[in-house]
Parts: structure tokens; C-alpha cells; sequence
């Protein structure tokens, strides 16, 4: 997707927007039941809870991140 707005308000807006996806992503992978999840055979052998301990893991790392990027860009206006 590519967007014509340099504009740091409508940038900083669309930081908030994938904050917003982030959360709701994140809620919908703890509402999965461990016990209704299996896991392929590639890779090194991980167990369902394992794997959803580490996607949720790893979106509240990025939802850190991007909380930090947002606050940052919040500060920023043209001149």
C-alpha cells in the first residue's frame, strides 16, 4: 500500500492506527484455546503453548515499540 501523505500529523495518525490493529490482533490470540492449536512440523519442535506464548510475546514488543515510535512522531509537525 503506498500513501501519498508526507504529512507528519497523517503519519503519526497511521502509527496509531497500526497500534490499534496491533492491540486487536493481540486480544484475538489470547482468546485462542491452547488446547484447540496444534503446530506444524517445520522448523525446531515447539509446542502450542510455546508458540502462542511467543506471538503474544512478541506483539507486546511491538506494540512497545510502537507506542515509543508514536509518541516520538506525535511531537512532530511541518514548518
Amino acid at each position: 500500500m503506498i500513501h501519498e501523505s508526507t504529512n507528519p500529523a497523517d503519519l503519526c495518525e497511521r502509527l496509531q492506527a497500526v497500534r490499534r490493529e496491533l492491540r486487536s490482533i493481540a486480544h484475538e490470540y489470547r482468546a485462542l484455546d491452547v488446547d484447540d492449536l496444534d503446530v506444524d512440523e517445520l522448523g525446531e519442535p515447539i509446542d502450542p503453548d510455546d508458540a502462542l506464548t511467543s506471538v503474544s510475546g512478541g506483539l507486546i514488543v511491538a506494540r512497545r515499540v510502537l507506542e515509543t515510535a508514536a509518541e516520538a512522531a506525535s511531537r512532530l509537525r511541518e514548518r
